[in-house]
Order: C-alpha cells, then structure tokens, then sequence
C-alpha cells in the first residue's frame, strides 16, 4: 500500500493501524493474567502483540515523516515526551506509595530512564533515532535491504553468543527483545513503503498459515534436542503478526467494519500506552486476587481502564496545563494571606 494512497484517503485507509494497536494492547494485556485464569496456560500472546505493536510503530511513523521536514532534535523531543509523560507520572505515583524505593540517585534515574518493569517505553525511545534515519535516508533500494542485512546479524550474533538455548529462553532478556522488535519495527516501515497484496482471503490464508506454523514450532521445539532452533518460533510469530496486520489492512476497507466498533477500538488504540504503563503495578492488586474467576478478572479490568484513562487525560498536553494552572492558583491563593498580613 503506498503511502500517497494512505495520504490521499486519511483516516479509512490508515484505521487499519488503530485496529491493529488496539488488538496488540489486548494481546499484550492478557499474556499478563496468568495470575487471574484459572489455566494459566490461557495467558497467551504477548509476543505476538508486541511484534504488531512494533509493526504498527513502524508504519505509522513512516506515514508521519515521510513528507515531513522536521528535524531530529524537535521531533524526538516531542516524541519523548508523548511517551515519558505517563511513565513518569506512574513511577512518582510508586515512588510515592512506596512501592518502589531507590536505594540510590542511580536506582531513581534508572526507574524514570529505563525501567526493567517497563521495558517497553525504553525500547521505543532507542528505535526512535534510528528509525527517523530509516526512513528519511535508508528506506528504499539497496540501502533497506543494508539495513535489514544489518539487523538480522545482529539478531543473530546475540542469538548464538548471549542467548541460553539449554532452556527455552528468547524472550527472557530485555536486550534480546530489543534486537528482535526493532526488525519488526523496520518491517512496519517495509510495509508502509510497499503495495499490499488486495484480498482478505488469501490475507487470511496466510495468517491462518503462520498461525498454525507458530503453534506447532511452540510445541515441538520446546524439546531438549531442539532447544537450539528456538529462534525459529520466534521468526514464525512475527511472520503471523505481519500477516495479521495485513488482514487488519484488508478489513478496514470495508466500511462496516469501521463503523460497527469504531468507537471501542479508537479507545483502546488511544489509550494503549497508558492500559500498557498502568497494568504492571496493577497485577499485583490484592483486592482483586481475593476475588474468584471472572470477578477477579473483571476487577483488574475495570480498575486497569479507569487508572489508563486518568492517567491519560493527566499526561495529555490538556492534562499538563490544567495541572501547571490549578498548581499556580493554589500558590496565589496560598501567598495571598501571606502578602496581605505583612502589610
């Protein structure tokens, strides 16, 4: 799908990337509950979700730079602070409550800066610079295909020399997640530059297809003796996440699909940072562990979504001037006495 084409028709075409964020933040969120399932094998999905999360990332900011002429330093700054904002009013939030407590300056620059617990925000913020060089320089010809080149080394170098493959550990390190996101962060670049293949069957034929295949390469490379090639269900989970937001591409060109759950899935998609940052330090609510299944379910979602909207709303630009105006009216009103006492 070229980008002129998502250009020209706006909204319709792209919906396909809010559907597509709104169903990753649903997937990375239930790979989350194992604590609240009464299986907790049910808790499927957050590699998946990440990777479309990843995707979507990577398109979209292609859609945004393409025929953009900012430069470097405005737009990372505006764009770290769309994403710090929130984080930083969670960790305070922990700090405050005491749920976090730095042992040191380092321990509390580590928990605003990159956070282990968070370790989403953090690998966003490093795919930011080099993905604005993608794509302003490095998206077309031989030099995508470099860069590809480039990431697959690496992937593959800390795959054979970091990686544990005695026991099934790919996703167990920050630093391998980050080598692997960041290809699917440039594949959603890729896909943004390409025209898609039209037709939701043979879309469906081939998510089903990659589905099927990361199910069985779950399962049986979880052998002893197959340990080594573990990388492989990794790769096949991206290539179904690819195919999923493919579908997700075809669906949005039909209008119904638009218009029967647009609302629900404009929410989510909009507020996935935020249902991300505030269902970490949730998953360890009490109250609702007390709880039997589904309520204990229920009640971490409710709560998780009323926590993501305020947090929402608090970190918006909105947000930030309501809060900096209501601070300075209560420091008038506090010094007004003050003032009038003296004289």
């Amino acid at each position: 799908m070229p980008l002129d084409t998502l250009h020209a028709t706006g909204r319709p075409v792209l919906f396909h990337l809010t559907m597509a964020r709104a169903l990753a933040i649903l997937l990375i969120t239930n790979s989350h509950l194992g604590f609240y399932y009464p299986r907790p094998g049910l808790a499927a999905g957050g590699m998946i979700g990440n990777c479309i999360f990843f995707i979507v990332s990577g398109w979209a900011l292609t859609v945004a730079l393409s025929d953009s002429t900012e430069r470097l330093g405005p737009w990372l700054a505006r764009r770290l602070t769309r994403l710090y904002a929130p984080l930083c009013v969670v960790v305070t939030i922990l700090i405050f409550l005491g749920r976090y407590i730095p042992a040191n300056f380092h321990d509390l620059f580590s928990a605003y800066l990159y956070p282990s617990e968070f370790w989403f925000v953090p690998a966003i913020a490093a795919f930011y610079i080099p993905i604005y060089f993608v794509i302003h320089y490095w998206r077309n010809g031989l030099a995508a295909w470099s860069v590809g080149f480039t990431l697959l080394t690496v992937y593959f170098v800390n795959y054979m020399w970091c990686i544990d493959v005695s026991i099934w550990s790919i996703e167990k390190t920050v630093q391998s997640k980050i080598f692997f996101y960041m290809i699917a962060m440039f594949l959603g670049v890729v896909m943004a530059e390409r025209d898609l293949p039209e037709g939701l069957g043979s879309a469906s034929l081939l998510a089903a297809g990659a589905a099927i295949g990361y199910l069985v390469l779950q399962k049986i490379l979880r052998s002893e003796a197959l340990l080594p090639w573990q990388f492989l269900a990794q790769l096949t989970g991206l290539t179904f996440a690819l195919a999923v937001v493919h579908v997700l591409a075809q669906l949005a060109r039909r209008s119904r699909v638009r218009g029967s759950c647009s609302r629900i899935i404009d929410y989510l998609s909009s507020r996935s940072l935020q249902i991300y940052i505030c269902q970490v330090p949730m998953l360890d609510w009490k109250p609702a562990k007390t709880l039997s299944f589904p309520w204990n379910l229920g009640a971490f979602i409710l709560v998780t979504l009323a926590a993501a909207e305020v947090l929402y709303r608090i970190s918006s630009k909105e947000g930030w001037r309501s809060l900096i105006q209501f601070v300075k009216r209560h420091l008038t009103r506090a010094r007004g006495p003050g003032r009038n006492a003296s004289h």
